[in-house]
């Protein structure tokens, strides 16, 4: 049974927790803090995964939370931790200090995607699992005793393979803002027609015969 770990900010004077409000309800940070922010990272205090920021001050507080939000894409804080470690549970990571390299490693990879929102943060989280799941599959497949059970780590591998092209697709799509573009290289036209570029409508908007 997987346990939920719910990560809190360390103590703070008042300063830093007027500061905590004003993110939760999306206020401006202070304008130190607007500078790009290092790349979000854990650390482990007594067994226990944190944010390796110094939150004692306003401004370092709000760089923790900005550094989150470029991982994550969620502007709340506590949503966005509960993502982070939702992403690397997905991976097969426990939230062990053993561990922390790979777990920063992960947030990194997270980081540098930089999701622009939740949405965003939630496909990629969903094509790091996919990608990982589908290089166990092509590892095992390696180490098959079988040609029959590598012919089935080659198939799961190879469906996981589609679903991350589909997601990528869905990604760029996003980004895009769900625009598509339509490239035209040859037009051939025959004795007597027309080529027409451009969006074609009848009279009255009605159609070509305009009926």
């Amino acid at each position: 049974m997987k346990k939920t770990i719910k990560v809190l900010p360390t103590e703070s004077s008042a300063a830093t927790k007027a500061t905590e409000n004003k993110a939760t309800t999306g206020e401006s940070m202070p304008a130190l803090a607007k500078q790009p922010a290092r790349p979000y990272q854990m650390k482990f205090v007594d067994g226990k995964p944190l944010p390796d920021y110094d939150t004692s001050t306003p401004d370092g507080f709000a760089k923790m939370l900005i550094a989150c939000r470029q991982a994550s894409g969620h502007n709340d804080m506590n949503a966005g931790h509960n993502f982070i470690f939702q992403t690397i549970s997905s991976l097969g990571i426990t939230l062990e200090e053993k561990n922390l390299r790979t777990i920063n490693g992960i947030i990194a990879t997270l980081s540098q995607l930089s999701p622009k929102d939740a949405l965003d943060g939630m496909l990629l989280s969903q094509m790091l699992a996919v990608h990982n799941a589908a290089q166990l599959n092509m590892q095992n497949a390696l180490e098959a005793r079988t040609p029959e059970l590598m012919e089935k780590y080659i198939n799961s591998a190879t469906k996981l393979h589609r679903t991350y092209t589909a997601q990528l697709q869905a990604y760029e799509q996003r980004k895009r803002g769900g625009n598509q573009k339509i490239t035209i290289e040859h037009v051939t036209v025959n004795a007597g027609g027309q080529a027409i570029v451009g969006n074609v409508a009848g009279a009255g908007g009605t159609g070509g015969n305009g009926k």
